[in-house]
């Protein structure tokens, strides 16, 4: 996880951003498009059953073609879940996980071990994009987890893996030599 830690620190030090993140903006920053599930239905003449089947992810995945990324995401979610989502898949791409051995484009699958430790370390990374760190050891560690939750557009259960996230990981965080160039994030909206 600390190579994680330090290439999301890394990308927070030239990526300032208010809270809650605007993730969309966030997309068109890094060139990602976006493909919301109910587009690709109707533009495809499969089922959203279908499309989700081939996607091997009832929320979304993170797709490469032409050079370009592109989230296929399902918008038939709550808010705060497409959210996470989507910043689950961006974190797949500051990652490099479509580039990891095992990984096949075609059918989005990756070996089993290989995908346990992408999808762990693309939730975490998530997490640390929605809440970055040093906003929350300044300002997000003493709040509640529904105020947490409502001050970085999570859910109630997101803030919770978080905190969680934050407990465990907290000390490799800190220690990290890139952490004290991260923004503190203090143009809150």
């Amino acid at each position: 996880m600390r190579d994680v830690i330090e290439r999301l620190l890394h990308f927070q030090c030239a990526h300032s951003y208010p809270l809650p993140l605007n993730v969309e903006a966030l997309c068109r920053t890094l060139g990602i498009g976006l493909r919301p599930l109910t587009e690709i239905v109707r533009g495809s003449g499969l089922s959203e059953a279908e499309v989700v089947a081939l996607w091997g992810n009832p929320d979304g995945v993170l797709q490469r073609a032409g050079g370009r990324y592109f989230i296929c995401y399902n918008d038939l979610k709550p808010r705060n879940r497409v959210r996470f989502t989507l910043c689950e898949e961006i974190a797949h791409r500051l990652l490099g996980h479509l580039d990891e051995p095992g990984f096949s484009a075609f059918s989005q699958a990756y070996r089993e071990e290989v995908y346990a430790r992408c999808e762990t370390e693309a939730r975490f990374a998530a997490g640390l994009l929605l809440c970055p760190p040093r906003w929350f050891f300044a300002h997000g560690e003493g709040l509640s987890e529904r105020a947490l939750a409502r001050r970085c557009g999570v859910s109630l259960a997101c803030a919770r893996h978080i905190r969680a996230d934050y407990a465990r990981w907290g000390d490799a965080i800190r220690a990290c030599p890139t952490y004290g160039f991260a923004p503190v994030n203090t143009d809150i909206q």
